[in-house]
């Protein structure tokens, strides 16, 4: 539970058992007082939001490689919330459903990859390399709308990858297996140069990703 709501629940208990304790089960004030605060305690423990490493299903790993998998996790959802709110803000609405599908298939990834943290290995590429490449990209998209004289060429162009970059999410969560894509890495390397060549800098800075496990 997000934002503090397991506070907001467990107040709300211990304000329920406060009339609860005193008109319907007579006990004493000071007595109903002590198990509010107790309840209150309870509730908001048992509703804490969890830490990324502890939803990570332990199985077959260790601690090491669930905070591991936690940490690459919170990574990567904060990646998949950033192209949410590039889909929202394409205005071209073929490209907003390409990127909001992109943000729904990566966050499937990762939620399989918290149940099934032996699957890193796996997936590892997909992690460092292709989410944020496609966080930056669709980023860089808004950015050329934007532009009074947008080159039609070029955002052809980026919408071309997008797809591609949708196909290869798509791979990964079908068979959440690593796949030869050198082609497309090339791609995406040679759009985030013209993008940021084209913005004159304006454009989502590309991040240098070390590729493990490729």
């Amino acid at each position: 539970m997000r934002g503090g709501g397991n506070h907001l629940i467990a107040g709300l208990a211990a304000a329920l058992a406060l009339p609860a304790g005193v008109f319907v089960l007579n006990l004493p004030f000071l007595v109903v007082i002590a198990i509010a605060v107790v309840l209150y305690a309870g509730v908001a423990l048992v509703l804490a939001p969890r830490s990324t490493a502890e939803r990570v299903n332990l199985g077959e790993v260790g601690r090491a490689q669930a905070e591991l998998v936690g940490s690459l996790v919170e990574e990567g959802e904060a990646t998949v919330a950033r192209l949410t709110e590039a889909a929202r803000a394409l205005r071209a609405g073929s490209s907003g459903k390409t990127v909001a599908h992109l943000a729904e298939t990566a966050q499937g990834i990762l939620d399989r990859l918290v149940a099934e943290p032996d699957k890193l290995s796996a997936v590892r590429r997909f992690l460092t390399y292709y989410l944020p490449r496609s966080a930056e990209i669709a980023e860089g998209l808004g950015v050329v709308e934007k532009q009074r004289s947008a080159d039609p060429v070029r955002q052809a162009e980026i919408e071309t990858i997008l797809g591609k970059l949708d196909q290869a999410f798509s791979f990964y969560a079908d068979n959440l297996s690593q796949v030869q894509l050198d082609t497309l890495d090339v791609e995406l390397k040679l759009m985030s140069r013209a993008l940021a060549e084209d913005l004159g800098g304006a454009a989502p800075q590309p991040v240098s990703i070390e590729r493990k496990g490729s």
